[in-house]
């Protein structure tokens, strides 16, 4: 039992002589009890499924601006304990990136001592999502007693007006608005709806138009010297190379002699169905620029075996004001939960010994000090 000091007799300095190391870690202790832990943040992916989609929903970008964190993670078969012979499908993070990374990773640890290819992580993308529905909010109760809370979509009522939800959840439960999560994705399926996502910028933004952005004429911002105008027949021809100089890089001025970039008019057309024509669309285009948030509305399909997401409608980013909690809008940690995993539990969930000792771990802690936005793009699959 430890011995009581006498009341006014003991210093400071004693105190954290003999006690500062256990005081840390009970400090310690208490910010983790009190955090959202990684584990629990891999608890909101929300898959590509008939049941979670087609959804509203709106990406929300990564503090360095980028819509897409990449990352190495790898599902493994661990046998039951209970003799059954049955496995646990686990997820577990590299910490390595299959070497490309000169960190400790038990993952990779095994893959090369024992040439074990069936260890190599795939490369996977992951953004966040606001998906803005409403949810019922319910309470369960786990088998060890205590309530927690999960989030059930609204269904709502059928086309007859009959509620589709179920009583017990329109008699006692909340509802909410908007719920976050992050989707992942395969390099080739985030490259294409990547390119879903570019695309829209060659739509017209009005809402319910189904038009499209058609650039017809390239002037100077500060004189407004006409570069080329295609509605304009009298003009001059346009080259092709002279159209890329206007569309992408800085053009001199004849006019006013500065280095300018062109200033785009534009207008909305659709095409004619039945003559392949395009015709005039709306009066009021509206040009979704590549930084700008949009509110989609995502829908699944089958692909092989599985299912990817595609992108079925569109629109400007609405603001829902307190309707919508403002900390739903801030990007999910990925570096805390997808960039790492302690070497512990990446041990623990394979089934395995750690190799490492554990003052190793403070090297995995130690590359994530950096901040994001300082390291390289080579990582960066996409220019968005």
């Amino acid at each position: 039992m430890t011995e009581q000091a006498k009341p006014g007799t003991r210093s400071f300095s004693d105190f954290r002589k003999d006690f500062g190391a256990k005081s840390q870690k009970m400090a310690e202790s208490g910010r983790r009890g009190g955090a959202t832990q990684p584990w629990q943040y891999r608890m909101q992916q929300l898959f590509p499924s008939d049941e979670n989609f087609p959804a509203k929903m709106r990406i929300i970008r990564q503090p360095n601006g980028k819509r897409w964190y990449p990352y190495y993670s790898k599902w493994v078969q661990v046998h039951k304990n209970d003799g059954s012979g049955d496995v646990w499908k686990r997820m577990i993070i590299s910490n390595a990136h299959n070497g490309l990374r000169e960190i400790p990773c038990v993952l990779q640890y095994y893959c090369v001592t024992e040439s074990n290819q069936n260890l190599l992580a795939n490369e996977m993308f992951a953004t966040t999502i606001v998906v803005l529905e409403r949810f019922w909010k319910v309470q369960k109760e786990s088998k060890n007693k205590k309530t927690f809370t999960v989030y059930v979509r609204v269904l709502g009522n059928d086309a007859k007006g009959r509620p589709l939800d179920p009583p017990a959840y329109r008699d006692s439960c909340e509802q909410v608005f908007g719920q976050r999560y992050y989707i992942s994705m395969y390099p080739t399926q985030a490259e294409r709806f990547q390119q879903e996502l570019d695309d829209l910028q060659d739509m017209c933004g009005n809402p319910g138009c189904p038009g499209e952005i058609s650039v017809f004429k390239y002037t100077c911002p500060e004189c407004q010297h006409v570069f080329a105008d295609f509605s304009d027949e009298t003009l001059e021809a346009v080259t092709d190379e002279r159209l890329i100089e206007l569309q992408e890089g800085d053009v001199t001025c004849p006019s006013c002699n500065k280095d300018v970039v062109a200033e785009q008019g534009f207008q909305c057309v659709k095409k004619n169905e039945f003559t392949s024509d395009y015709e005039a669309g709306c009066d009021n285009p509206i040009r979704i620029g590549p930084d700008d948030d949009l509110d989609l509305i995502v829908g699944v399909k089958a692909a092989g075996n599985g299912k990817v997401l595609f992108i079925k409608q569109f629109a400007l980013a609405k603001d829902y004001g307190d309707e919508l909690d403002a900390s739903l809008l801030l990007p999910l940690p990925f570096d805390k939960f997808l960039g790492q995993m302690s070497l512990e539990d990446q041990a623990r969930q394979m089934g395995r010994d750690n190799p490492y000792a554990p003052s190793e771990e403070a090297l995995v802690q130690q590359f994530f000090e950096t901040p994001p936005d300082q390291e390289d793009d080579d990582s960066e699959p996409f220019g968005d």
